[in-house]
């Protein structure tokens, strides 16, 4: 494997972990080759275990299925369901070689660390929570298209959402332009006493600290469009007027101004000089009763009567703004706008409410749907909630950290490309802020 240029004598931890796109590629292919004989898992995949000598990638020894004892770099690699029940599958490999290739791929940094600098240890820490419960990644800095789908199926939260094992992976990564003919050699060495020792810098409380939501603050609506603060983006979605009752109040008034004007021309008579007025009052004219024609019938023949059409209800119109705010905030802000948080009764509003939330690049928006008392899902304008789109396993009641979800949130998934519907807390952002900061939106509607 010539087109890897490591340092024989060091892991890839120590290498400095960045890497051309073939160049992880090549990595991923190796390591899937280890893996390939290890029926159900092995586990101990991590930066700090692998070790590239010569043309061979050598993968250290396999982990316990204890986290207590684990060093912090290789608790950052262990996928969700060894973290949270100690199970370790051939698709948690999986998981562990995509954080591996989307490292080395991102300037060093996994999932929501920034690249470039040393994190801190409470960043770390925040990282690998966020990795846990399930929020989804960007693309890694520096692949294409095609090899950052490949990595995200990878390390998706869900076993079941993965590639199944490390051949599945090894072929996807085979099929990509820079990854045809790349062959793996894969031996296995144990690792030094100093090389663990090293690891051992920190450790991650797998008990996440509780956060208890502040409470809302009164805050004025987002500034117009023309304002000078751009902080907030606005858009429109091109449906009908906004207020469509003032259209036909117009109409009605034209009609009786036309209809006085028409009975003063019948009369043949001028109108007198109106009087000064302080207030005008409109009164519509009555009109006049026309007799009712006798209907007679045969004595067993049915009278046949018109149903009144039904009237067709209007559709709503919708705004979106992308505003760092808690639910409770965004229901208050479409309030003082003369709507209320969009209130989804169709697949059609369902992907207007989409259009929008992918013109302003949002992952996250704000829905008008609560959990009321009893547990049932009541829309803002107090109707039950009648149409839902939910992600697999939700609505799950409560976070990992014990707090009520409560609230309606509609996430886009990376690894599957779907809108999805979730429960969550007033104000995630308190507790993931670069998981949904800058990311979250929210949708008001006006009928």
């Amino acid at each position: 494997m010539s087109e890897l240029s490591f340092d024989s004598q060091n892991t890839l931890a120590a290498r400095g972990l960045v890497m051309s796109p073939r160049e992880a590629i090549a990595l991923g292919v190796a390591l899937c080759g280890a893996l390939e004989g290890a029926e159900g898992g092995r586990g101990g995949i991590w930066p700090g275990n692998i070790y590239i000598d010569g043309d061979n990638v050598e993968l250290g020894p396999p982990t316990d299925r204890s986290i207590n004892d684990m060093g912090p770099d290789a608790l950052e690699y262990i996928p969700p369901e060894h973290f949270w029940s100690g199970e370790i599958t051939a698709a948690g490999d999986v998981y562990s070689v995509g954080l591996v290739l989307y490292t080395v791929l991102n300037g060093g940094a996994l999932p929501f660390s920034e690249a470039g600098e040393k994190a801190t240890s409470s960043a770390r820490a925040s990282a690998l929570q966020q990795r846990m419960k399930g929020a989804a990644a960007d693309y890694p800095r520096t692949a294409s298209r095609e090899l950052g789908d490949v990595i995200l199926k990878a390390i998706a939260f869900n076993a079941a959402d993965r590639w199944p094992d490390a051949a599945s992976l090894r072929a996807a990564l085979e099929a990509l332009p820079e990854g045809a003919d790349i062959p793996a050699v894969a031996p296995v060495l144990p690792m030094t006493d100093e090389e663990i020792q090293a690891t051992r810098q920190y450790k991650v409380d797998k008990e996440f600290e509780k956060t208890e939501p502040p409470k809302p603050k009164k805050s004025t609506p987002p500034p117009a469009e023309d304002a000078d603060d751009k902080t907030v983006e606005r858009f429109r979605a091109p449906k009908s007027s906004r207020k469509p009752w003032i259209i036909a109040a117009v109409i009605a008034v034209i009609v009786i101004i036309a209809i006085i004007l028409l009975r003063g021309c019948s009369s043949g008579e001028e109108e007198p000089e109106p009087t000064e007025a302080h207030s005008v009052v409109l009164v519509s004219p009555q009109p006049t009763v026309e007799p009712t024609p006798a209907v007679t019938a045969e004595p067993d023949a049915a009278v046949e009567t018109e149903e009144p059409e039904p009237t067709e209800e209007p559709e709503p119109t919708y705004e979106v703004y992308l505003e760092d705010v808690t639910w409770e905030q965004a229901k208050e802000r479409c309030e003082m706008l003369g709507g209320h948080l969009a209130t989804i009764k169709s697949q059609e509003q369902l992907d207007a409410v989409i259009e929008l939330a992918e013109s302003v690049n949002a992952r996250y928006v704000w829905l008008g749907a609560y959990r009321s008392e009893g547990g049932l899902w009541t829309y803002v304008t107090g109707e039950q909630m009648m149409f839902a789109e939910w992600d697999s396993g939700e609505p799950s009641a409560y976070d990992s950290d014990g707090t009520a979800e409560d609230y309606l949130i509609m996430w886009h998934r990376r690894d599957t490309g779907e809108w999805c519907y979730n429960d969550t807390r007033n104000d995630p952002i308190s507790v993931l802020p670069t998981s949904y900061s800058g990311r979250i939106a929210y949708v008001c509607q006006y009928d």
